[in-house]
């Protein structure tokens, strides 16, 4: 499909997988082919996909799965990306969701709320805007006003998130060249 909001199931779980592969925790296993993964990654997170709202006319997308598991989705299931959309996996059990923010605002406050990204559930989290990845890091501001990137892979216990968060903040990355050209 041409348009960049508008995918296939396959098509949106390929480019979650591949934007994982270069700048997850793929980066330890480099030695392993890319297609390979990504197509693994792929099969096993399709059939396990529930396709709530599929984003058509304006509706939010909304969808929740499981890797490993069947509720019969088969990849050519069309999505109509729009806004926000938010994807977010527990690495632990493997469930995964994809939800839509319609405002930059919401997204961030979500992001760094006590259930977003540096959740220690929380494995990954990617954040699209109108079908394109938008990369972001997270800020803490520590006294002195000296603001620093947290590295959510340091984080293995919870952490006071309710407590932290007038001193969190959401920076947006500029896009990489091969993600703009895509």
């Amino acid at each position: 499909m041409s348009d960049l909001r508008t995918k296939t199931l396959r098509e949106f779980l390929q480019q979650v997988a591949e934007y994982s592969y270069d700048h997850g925790d793929y980066n330890v296993i480099k030695d392993t082919i890319k297609e390979k993964e990504v197509e693994k990654f792929v099969e096993s997170y399709i059939a396990g996909a529930e396709i709530l709202k599929d984003g058509k006319d304006g509706k939010p997308v909304t969808i929740r799965g499981k890797a490993g598991d069947d509720k019969g989705s088969t990849g050519d299931e069309v999505l109509f990306c729009h806004d926000y959309l938010l994807y977010d996996l527990t690495g632990q059990s493997g469930e995964w969701v994809v939800v839509t923010f319609t405002s930059l605002e919401d997204v961030e406050k979500h992001i760094i709320s006590e259930g977003g990204y540096l959740n220690v559930y929380c494995t990954e989290m990617i954040v699209m805007k109108d079908g394109v990845i938008q990369p972001f890091e997270i800020l803490f501001t520590g006294d002195n006003d000296i603001t620093v990137v947290l590295d959510k892979d340091i984080i293995d216990e919870e952490t006071d998130l309710k407590g932290m968060q007038s001193r969190l903040s959401v920076r947006w990355l500029p896009l990489e060249e091969e993600e703009k050209e895509q």
